[in-house]
């Protein structure tokens, strides 16, 4: 059996003998990997030890079957001519954009002989000084333990941190106790997403939610999108509405408006019960609290007193008017909220957003209808809240500056009308477990009780002198504060005690999907030693001074990779996925994780990451893992799987996961049977403010901006919206298309040929207003320059699926390292134009301002930038 795969210019060839003298014909189950949830279930067809074909298991709860157009091109990826196959060290010192590594083949042996002395070197000096960069989110489970044996608390989840969650995890932690939601669609009406592609093949539960929203589609589900592109979502929306960039939280405040101070739609029994809307403020801001308890106090309307939140005699929490309570004249904190939000009117707020008066009334009477208030429905014999209207956003309103409240003001409407964790509304992932469960928290708020426990939002961290490479310690509320790490490497002014000298980098390409290459590049050339598991070159990789081979997805061995919190939604069974081995990796290319293993143990402390995994897993008795011995990789996961699951790794490697038991109604739907209650007002954050505003002057002497540290939402204008030069006039605005993982898939010919045949994909879309303006026609080579001085050249495609002040460009195409026929450089790079300043930083969410405006002209006119400027 011979199989070739080889590409030229993007274009796949596969040439098969007969299949009928096979000795060997099987289909062996695993888990995909080709974009950031990688759970699906995969069958893969091996014939005489070779890998023939893919396609989705029909068993497994996440894809049922299905696998998407990344996921069917992951065999191309296996059979890469490109891949790196042995260790590679860097012969020439200088590192940059372009510059030729000179990479000389060393056996693995020197390999890690040298990585375990620069490691044993920094253990002993300081170990905060390493820093793991990886977006392997499904190694976590190993690594964590890694690092805090080692003692660095380093893991930096790079580029998925800088625009991504930032303003969406902080609210769903919140809100749900959990770090990532999804909607239920099984029971949904009515579903407006603002700022994401949800259900149509992005984000974590891809597949999942892909079947779910075209099964809801079917079943008459009205879709609405509000993107300031017509994305894959809006092409199959009901209705796509262009907005303005960075002013969705001025479109949800709007809505919000309308459906409280003009419809009067809003859940009361849900905002009583769940959230602190009835809380009673004083004119300080603070809640008003019982003299004796300390507990925040609510009005009671039948009994005419004040009462603590969770009294056992409370009959009725008031949610408007003025009281008086220990003296103190106040209101409930629903009375500010619903005050607050009259100044945006719906003139106002069109002005802002650029979506018309009328529409954004009709929204809002079309979700407050569809959210049928005061109904209810029977699930497996338990009657439940029904609450068919979801409103889902991710990284359209959190990334800008003022992105915290971008994510609050749109995640508030889910609150508002009571949709939250109930049939038909948004749902918290595994926010009760076969054993975990949120807790009440200080003032009774939620607190999660799974597995995503770092960072949290709530109760707020004291700010304190840097210990992260990352700067958390002064962003006390946010989940992340990725880009910090590169901003403090580029300037070292944030207290930080240390300065990093090793980073080993696995599965995140920061140099081309985070900020301008040329900033990223200096600041990794900051750090003295760097080390890259690749699978090929990537742009990345180019700047480590030693490259060990990775192993394919096919190749790996990964345990109960969606961990506790990324099950489908609903109801469903629990379940334990894993990646399993189809085919043997080349010579002496092992599982990062085993080299992480083969380190410690060089390094003397693999005992105490066994002593954390037996705590972690509960493993005690044959189980449990014995310092004394020396494990492989796969001997720990097998221990594991027994303790914890009671399956061994011969059973899994037949079934592919481990199904336990089906959910519960309460797990499914968990909202009515737990007591953490929501913020709809963050009383916390003024103080927070104010002791972060102290801390920086005083301590670091810092201009820190607090400004967004306030109890209730806002929306603030972004940099660029503030740009008033009428040459810059258009907001470049980057896209996901459901084809591709980021730069991850940038160079695979299969999906290459997808995006050029698509077109759109590869260009830079410009409304047909705008380009009339410019003399602009359909194909046109342009320049597209920013005020920063970057520029890059471009084909133009005119189009009406971009909003009239928008230059749209898909995905993450840009790649210069490597061999492969897409390295060339050529392709457009959003990431270039997006500066990597403080100024740009939301100092509430860290994420990183991604808003730019730019201006577009033919490439025969001159360019206005300075000559001196690199480009």
């Amino acid at each position: 059996m011979i199989r070739r795969i080889y590409q030229q210019g993007g274009v796949l060839s596969i040439d098969m003998e007969l299949a009928s003298k096979a000795k060997e014909d099987v289909w062996l189950p695993s888990s995909c990997y080709m974009c950031f949830g990688g759970q699906c279930g995969i069958k893969v067809h091996r014939i005489n030890g070779v890998i023939v074909g893919i396609e989705g298991d029909e068993s497994n709860p996440m894809n049922r079957g299905r696998l998407c157009a990344k996921g069917s091109s992951g065999l191309v990826t296996y059979y890469n001519p490109h891949r790196v196959m042995a260790p590679l060290k860097r012969r020439n010192s200088e590192k940059g954009i372009g510059i030729d590594p000179k990479w000389e083949a060393i056996s693995w042996n020197k390999a890690m002989d040298i990585i375990v002395e620069r490691l044993g070197e920094v253990k002993r000096s300081d170990p905060r000084k390493l820093i793991i960069s990886t977006f392997d989110t499904q190694s976590t489970w190993l690594l964590k333990n890694w690092v805090a044996a080692f003692g660095t608390p380093n893991i930096w989840f790079a580029g998925a941190g800088f625009y991504c969650g930032n303003g969406e995890h902080p609210m769903m932690l919140m809100s749900h106790g959990t770090f990532l939601a999804g909607a239920d669609l099984k029971h949904t009406k009515y579903c407006l997403e603002i700022g994401t592609g949800f259900g149509h093949m992005v984000q974590h539960l891809a597949v999942f939610e892909a079947l779910e929203m075209a099964e809801a589609r079917n079943r008459g589900m009205k879709l609405v999108v509000v993107d300031p592109v017509c994305s894959h979502a809006a092409s199959k929306a009901d209705e796509w509405i262009p907005i303005r960039p960075g002013t969705d939280a001025a479109f949800a405040l709007g809505v919000a408006n309308v459906l409280i101070n003009e419809r009067n739609c809003y859940d009361d029994g849900f905002l009583k019960r769940y959230t602190n809307a009835p809380y009673l403020v004083g004119p300080d801001g603070h809640y008003v609290r019982d003299s004796a308890t300390g507990k925040p106090l609510v009005w009671d309307s039948k009994k005419g007193e004040a009462l603590s939140f969770d009294s056992p005699d409370l009959e009725d929490a008031s949610l408007l008017g003025n009281h008086v309570a220990e003296d103190v004249q106040c209101s409930p904190a629903f009375q500010l909220l619903k005050e607050h939000l009259m100044k945006y009117t719906l003139e106002r707020c069109s002005s802002i957003t650029t979506v018309p008066a009328k529409t954004i009334r009709r929204v809002a009477q079309e979700m407050g209808e569809a959210a049928s208030i005061g109904s209810t429905i029977t699930i497996n014999g338990k009657t439940l809240p029904l609450r068919p209207v979801v409103v889902d956003y991710y990284r359209g309103p959190s990334q800008h500056k003022h992105g915290w409240w971008g994510g609050f003001s749109v995640h508030l409407l889910n609150i508002i009308l009571g949709a939250m964790d109930v049939p038909g509304g948004h749902l918290g992932l595994d926010v009760v477990g076969p054993d975990w469960s949120p807790k009440e928290g200080p003032d009774g708020f939620i607190i999660s009780g799974c597995e995503m426990r770092s960072g949290l939002p709530y109760p707020p961290r004291s700010p304190k002198r840097p210990e992260t490479a990352e700067i958390l310690e002064l962003f006390p509320v946010a989940v992340y504060s990725r880009p910090m790490f590169l901003l403090n490497l580029l300037e070292p002014r944030f207290g930080l005690p240390y300065s990093p000298e090793i980073l080993v980098n696995k599965q995140t390409n920061f140099l081309a999907n985070t900020a301008n290459p040329d900033q990223v590049a200096a600041a990794v050339r900051k750090i003295p030693f760097m080390v890259a598991f690749a699978l090929d070159m990537s742009e990345t990789a180019e700047f480590a001074d030693i490259v060990l081979p990775d192993m394919h997805y096919l190749e790996r061995l990964d345990p109960m990779i969606n961990g506790e919190y990324i099950h489908p939604h609903g109801l469903g069974p629990w379940y334990w996925a894993y990646r399993l081995p189809v085919v043997n990796p080349p010579p002496g290319v092992m599982h990062w994780l085993a080299a992480l293993l083969e380190w410690a143990d060089r390094l003397g402390f693999i005992g105490e990451i066994y002593k954390m995994l037996n705590v972690r897993y509960g493993l005690d008795g044959k189980y449990k893992l014995d310092p004394s011995i020396k494990y492989s990789y796969e001997d720990i996961v097998d221990l594991i799987s027994r303790g914890k699951l009671g399956k061994d790794l011969d059973w899994i490697k037949q079934h592919g996961f481990v199904v336990t038991r089906e959910k519960t109604v309460e797990e499914a739907y968990s909202r009515p049977f737990h007591k953490g209650r929501m913020p709809v007002y963050l009383e916390h954050l003024p103080d927070v403010g104010q002791q972060l505003n102290k801390f920086t002057k005083e301590e670091l002497n810092l201009k820190w901006d607090t400004s967004d540290y306030q109890a209730l939402p806002d929306w603030k204008p972004c940099p660029a919206y503030e740009e008033t030069d009428p040459d810059y006039d258009l907001y470049i605005v980057n896209y996901k298309v459901p084809r591709h993982t980021h730069t991850q898939t940038a160079d695979n010919p299969l999906l290459r040929q997808v995006s050029e045949k698509a077109g759109r994909d590869l260009s830079v879309q410009i409304n047909p207003t705008a380009a009339a303006r410019k003399n602009l026609k359909d194909g046109d080579t342009v320049w597209v320059e920013s005020k920063d001085g970057a520029r890059a050249k471009a084909v133009v495609m005119i189009t009406d699926l971009v909003h009239e002040e928008v230059l749209g460009v898909a995905g993450g195409f840009s790649k210069w390292a490597g061999k492969t026929p897409q390295s060339g450089g050529n392709d457009f790079s959003v990431n270039a134009f997006i500066p990597l300043r403080l100024e740009r930083i939301d100092h509430v969410s860290a994420a990183l301002d991604a808003c730019v405006k730019v201006k577009i002209y033919k490439t025969r006119e001159t360019s206005t930038l300075d000559p001196a400027i690199k480009t």
